[in-house]
């Protein structure tokens, strides 16, 4: 049996992809990262507290129709490297079959390596010889839209906006 794998950041995107898939009846794996090195200590605090605040609600909302995993790395790394560990190490999490949500928007800037982000991924898949399907749901949205639809589902102030500071 497949998974829906959500790579979830806490951020406003992930947050709707966890959202709508849960919604629509399907049980999803939550798979986090953490860096202290991102925004530095205190920031990894605030987004781990907003994380868990909205784990509480889906909770209240979905019982246990999903599933939180967090994966700590205390090496250097910086933000415009993220999406190649999220690529790279993410998949080896994964069975075959599984489906891998990702929830990139139409004005990020990672469409413009997406190619090479598809490319790492399944080839890493490939090497632990399983095909995972690679989604992005949110591929043509736009952040007005994806916070419109945080406020109508009631987890806008649950998620963390890139602007959330201490």
């Amino acid at each position: 049996m497949s998974d829906n794998i959500v790579f979830w950041s806490g951020g406003q995107d992930s947050t709707l992809v966890a959202v709508q898939l849960l919604r629509a009846g399907k049980y999803v794996k939550l798979i986090s990262f953490d860096n202290s090195i991102i925004g530095g200590v205190s920031q990894q605090n605030l987004e781990k507290l907003k994380r868990k605040q909205c784990l509480h609600k889906m909770t209240s909302e979905f019982g246990n129709k999903f599933d939180h995993q967090t994966f700590t790395w205390d090496g250097n790394i910086c933000i415009t490297i993220q999406s190649r560990i999220w690529a790279s190490l993410f998949p080896l999490m994964c069975k075959d079959k599984d489906i891998v949500y990702f929830g990139a928007i139409r004005e990020d800037t990672f469409w413009h390596y997406a190619h090479e982000f598809k490319e790492l991924f399944n080839m890493t898949c490939k090497f632990d010889d399983k095909k995972v399907e690679l989604s992005f749901p949110l591929e043509w949205y736009t952040k007005k839209k994806v916070i419109k639809e945080l406020k109508r589902f009631g987890y806008l102030d649950f998620s963390i906006h890139s602007g959330d500071k201490l």
